[in-house]
């Protein structure tokens, strides 16, 4: 079966088929932890009561850690492949160039991604009566995915598979404290203009690697009396700025591919 540009949908399934089993076993693990959590932060979500979004955003937390170590990991093997010259056997045999990076984009960002969004759709079917906040949350999460596994990439490609698992990482662990930096310049130099909009900037940049952990910071920070929400990037504005950025990167990704000599 093939798509609008010759691509083989059928093959594209398969290698995807072949590329996710061999992470079965650590996507099984995390689908099994995600939902344990889940599910009990549910139950103190009841308690806590509707007002408490808290009870929301730590679950969503542990999972996406999880998930973006796994996109961290996968992101590396196809870099590996792409680096030892090990993707030759696909291409020699069955797959295009077009279709073996649609089955990477699928299995190192689209397939976690959803797969994610899946699993806390049972928490927001149950908690959404309470909080209209949670089913908000969700472009956020497969943007945030989405970007992580832009970045991953990035790095994996361009012969860096090993360091993109350690950046992967790194993200993942201490993405909120790389965010409070520029966050703090732009609070601190608000009445300074030069300092400001180099300090705005940075954390536009930040914030959309990240724009569901800056979604989080943002409803923080201007909640607090002594802040005006008007010198921060509006998260909906991050929220379209990384769905652009990471579309337009796979495109560049797809066209530096197709050109790449193996």
């Amino acid at each position: 079966m093939r798509g609008l540009s010759g691509v083989d949908l059928r093959r594209v399934h398969e290698h995807v088929a072949f590329m996710a089993n061999r992470k079965l076993l650590s996507y099984s693990i995390a689908i099994i932890i995600a939902n344990i959590i889940s599910a009990l932060f549910l139950i103190f979500f009841f308690y806590a009561g509707p007002a408490s979004s808290i009870w929301s955003s730590i679950p969503l937390g542990f999972s996406i850690f999880i998930y973006k170590i796994l996109i961290s990991i996968q992101a590396s093997r196809v870099g590996r492949e792409l680096n030892t010259g090990e993707v030759q056997i696909y291409l020699a045999h069955t797959l295009t160039r077009t279709e073996y990076l649609l089955s990477a984009l699928l299995v190192v960002g689209i397939t976690p991604a959803l797969v994610l969004v899946a699993t806390y759709l049972t928490f927001l079917a149950i908690a959404a009566p309470l909080s209209y906040d949670v089913g908000s949350q969700l472009p956020y999460l497969f943007a945030e995915l989405m970007m992580h596994a832009t970045i991953v990439m990035a790095l994996a490609i361009g012969g860096h598979e090993n360091a993109a698992s350690i950046v992967g990482v790194m993200l993942a662990l201490f993405i909120g404290a790389i965010m409070g930096i520029p966050l703090f310049l732009l609070i601190l130099f608000g009445s300074n203009k030069p300092a400001f909009y180099v300090a705005y900037a940075a954390t536009l940049l930040v914030a959309m690697a990240t724009p569901l952990t800056y979604r989080f910071t943002y409803s923080t920070i201007i909640s607090s009396p002594l802040h005006s929400p008007a010198t921060l990037p509006d998260p909906l504005l991050v929220l379209l700025l990384s769905t652009a950025a990471f579309i337009i990167l796979w495109m560049v990704f797809f066209i530096r591919f197709k050109r790449r000599d193996l």
